[in-house]
């Protein structure tokens, strides 16, 4: 994922406080930088820079993982 900046990991924002992956599976882990998560029904991307999760609109443009 050489050259990305945004590199989208498939967690929603459910509710403000609430966020929930694509697939429906457990969020038993976060790394927001402090401050985020916020803005409802926003995506979670993580920073190229600092490894940070951040929210922003979900048509930002970034990069994306999947899980297999």
């Amino acid at each position: 994922l050489a050259g990305c900046d945004r590199i989208f990991i498939g967690l929603r924002g459910e509710t403000r406080d609430r966020f929930g992956w694509l697939d429906g599976s457990a969020v038993d882990f976060q790394n927001f930088y402090p401050g985020y998560p916020m803005g409802l029904h926003y995506c979670t991307y993580i920073s190229g820079d600092n490894m940070y999760w951040y929210t922003a609109s979900c048509r930002t443009r970034g990069c994306a993982v999947c899980k297999k």
